[in-house]
């Protein structure tokens, strides 16, 4: 079903449609955000590459084909940017060997080795999606609090009224389940690197 929404999008998209554009961003926009976060720490640095990967998608749009996977499109542009930026800051970095530099150079191969799929997208969303939907209620909250809404563990804490130690201990055991449920999925460097 999404596929065909994809493929009406795609068609409109190409054609100039700039509702269909407006569609797709917001469709993906969080999605990519979120992604893109695994690998990249600044918010800045990661807010402006998924605005270069919807740059890229309205310039390049006539070239596509009507039969394009937008999804695996948009996640292997993503994927190409973060390349690009850890490359640019590895570089910056120099031939440091500290803890920051050798992450970098995590991240970097993990992000390398991904690869994009019409089947494996929906796999591992729908794997993390019941990896969240089987948290409790209150660990689940927590949880997309701070990665989807960006909250703060001390802004979570007085929302939903629990101690900061509750929040950051229901986060952990998110990661935790998170990292197994994906483990099949992803390389050992990326399960470590993946929501931080």
């Amino acid at each position: 079903m999404e596929s065909d929404i994809s493929n009406g999008l795609v068609i409109r998209l190409k054609q100039g449609d700039c509702v269909a554009f407006e569609l797709i961003y917001r469709l993906y926009y969080k999605r990519l955000l979120y992604f893109a976060k695994s690998y990249i720490i600044n918010p800045d640095d990661v807010k402006d590459l998924i605005q270069n990967v919807f740059t890229k998608l309205w310039i390049n749009r006539e070239s596509l084909i009507e039969t394009t996977n937008l999804q695996a499109w948009l996640y292997t542009v993503t994927k190409n940017e973060a390349l690009t930026l850890l490359r640019q800051i590895r570089i910056k970095e120099g031939k440091k060997l500290d803890y920051t530099s050798r992450l970098l150079s995590l991240q970097y191969s993990a992000l390398q080795k991904l690869e994009f799929s019409e089947t494996n997208i929906p796999e591992i969303l729908e794997i993390t999606q019941r990896a969240l939907l089987s948290l409790n209620p209150n660990c689940k909250r927590v949880f997309e609090c701070s990665r989807f809404k960006e909250m703060s563990n001390q802004d979570i804490a007085a929302e939903l009224a629990l101690s900061v130690k509750t929040v950051e201990a229901y986060i952990t055991k998110a990661l935790k389940v998170l990292r197994y449920a994906l483990s099949d999925y992803l390389p050992v460097i990326l399960i470590f690197s993946v929501f931080f």
